[in-house]
C-alpha cells in the first residue's frame, strides 16, 4: 500500500461502479486503483477485472 497523491481523484467504491456502469469512465480515459481512505495498491487495476479487494472503500483515479 501506498499513499494516495494528492492529485488523485478519490471515489467511492459504489460510486466508481456506478459510474463505469453508465461509461463515464473508460480504460482510455486513465488508470485507478482500489484505495481506502488515506491508502491505495498500486498492483491492483480497476481494469483488470478482477474484483475488488474486501478492504477497498475508494478507487484512486488518475485521469490521463
Amino acid at each position: 500500500m501506498k499513499p494516495i497523491p494528492d492529485y488523485a481523484d478519490m471515489f467511492v467504491l459504489d460510486d466508481w461502479r456506478s459510474a463505469v456502469k453508465e461509461s463515464s469512465f473508460i480504460p482510455y480515459d486513465g488508470s485507478g486503483y482500489y484505495a481506502t481512505e488515506t491508502e491505495m495498491d498500486p498492483k491492483s487495476d480497476v481494469w483488470d477485472g478482477t474484483p475488488a479487494p474486501e478492504w477497498a472503500t475508494h478507487v484512486a483515479w488518475f485521469n490521463k
